[in-house]
């Protein structure tokens, strides 16, 4: 299916909540009155879209209580929020003590992803404004990789096939047609574009056929939600990864704004900052390490230890070692002055490289969401001067704002 074309209105642009603790559906609304009805007021617009994380706990609430559904669509209404996109990819309470891989669980292997996700299906479709007809759902690109095997793999097939039944008879039902992306993230199933396009391409699609669904159908519910972070730490071309997706017939059924690291660990003291600054209890921080022979190193999460063994085995100390790390930050900010006389970049230019895509590419208008949710690290831990949490949201809009208006994406 190809999504209506066009350019967006401000009021389309959306950030996730899952910037925002709150696990039940009482919290995500009051999350609504006291964040992002703000955000909304500060940027001085009359309506805002929706980037809403609704858990699995939160999503059954909705489900079984009409009631409380009832109440959730009036608070919509009431804060000027347009409910179009939801984050599918945690189940659980995303600001835990500790999340890490456990974010990744329960995998499409399992009929609790299914389940969720279906659920969060229904509640958009039930939510999405009258004159929208298309919403979309990130979610997880299946599972963890080091905890996958080809029999896991077969499940997960076989559970994304079911949601397309399932999703189509939503459509039938609603007349809303409800698209859910898989979100490519590093050290995941999918990570490179290659994998998610050879997932869809060599298995999904000769799986349905085998079971007489359509690659139409197949494609009118299932694409890919781009994170431009998560790309640009993989050191992908963000205008080839797109071309790739899009070219395979792949909905681009969302996009998520977000901004990762990008520092060289050839810097004296560099390693040390880094960790000092940015090694989390809570969230997994993997990181690639592209060396002067092109090879790129692996770490599966942010650590002095491993930054540093990176650094010996870097022989030629002359060339950059350019480490990317998975820790979104501020899509605003270009560079970040972590003390005196060090400073990292950022890879906000894959945000401006995707943004120029869509621009030589009008047919396409997928959902469009900022995702930073590590904003609470900074502000309550006083690491960055990000100034207050609101602001720095409304900040992220703005950047986002202008750059659409600059390459004439807005109306």
């Amino acid at each position: 299916m190809s999504l209506a074309a066009g350019k967006w209105l401000a009021s389309e642009l959306a950030y996730c909540s899952n910037v925002h603790p709150g696990e039940t559906a009482q919290q995500v609304q009051s999350n609504i009155k006291n964040h992002i009805s703000q955000v909304r007021e500060q940027l001085g617009w009359p309506v805002i879209s929706s980037g809403l994380w609704l858990s699995a706990k939160a999503a059954d609430e909705l489900t079984r209580n009409l009631d409380q559904l009832a109440e959730f669509k009036r608070t919509l209404a009431d804060q000027q929020l347009q409910l179009t996109s939801l984050n599918g990819f945690p189940f659980g309470d995303f600001h835990q003590a500790v999340v890490k891989q456990s974010v990744y669980q329960p995998t499409w292997a399992t009929d609790k992803r299914l389940d969720y996700t279906y659920k969060l299906a229904g509640i958009l479709a039930e939510c999405l404004p009258e004159n929208e007809q298309v919403g979309a759902i990130s979610t997880l690109p299946l599972a963890y990789k080091a905890q996958w095997n080809d029999e896991l793999n077969y499940l997960a097939m076989q559970n994304l096939l079911r949601l397309v039944c399932m999703l189509q008879k939503l459509e039938q039902q609603t007349g809303k047609c409800i698209q859910v992306g898989l979100e490519m993230e590093p050290d995941c199933v999918f990570e490179k574009t290659s994998e998610l396009v050879g997932f869809f391409t060599e298995q999904l699609l000769p799986q349905a056929k085998l079971q007489n669904i359509s690659a139409e159908t197949v494609l009118r519910y299932l694409g890919c939600c781009y994170d431009t972070c998560h790309q640009a730490v993989l050191f992908e071309d963000i205008q080839t990864s797109l071309s790739q997706i899009t070219q395979a017939g792949i909905p681009l059924v969302k996009v998520q704004i977000s901004n990762a690291i990008s520092a060289d660990l050839s810097v004296a003291g560099m390693a040390e900052k880094l960790t000092t600054i940015f090694a989390d209890k809570k969230f997994l921080h993997q990181c690639k390490i592209k060396q002067a022979d092109g090879d790129v190193l692996v770490i599966d999460d942010l650590s002095l230890v491993a930054l540093k063994q990176a650094q010996n085995n870097h022989l030629n100390k002359n060339d950059k070692l350019e480490c990317r790390i998975h820790y979104h930050v501020p899509i605003h900010l270009q560079k970040i002055a972590l003390s005196e006389g060090i400073e990292i970049a950022t890879t906000q230019q894959a945000i401006i490289a995707t943004l120029n895509f869509l621009q030589t590419n009008p047919q396409l208008k997928p959902k469009l969401e900022v995702e930073t949710y590590t904003w609470l690290n900074f502000v309550e831990d006083n690491k960055l001067s990000s100034g207050d949490l609101i602001t720095g949201l409304t900040q992220e809009l703005e950047f986002l704002q202008q750059q659409m208006q600059r390459l004439g994406l807005l109306k």
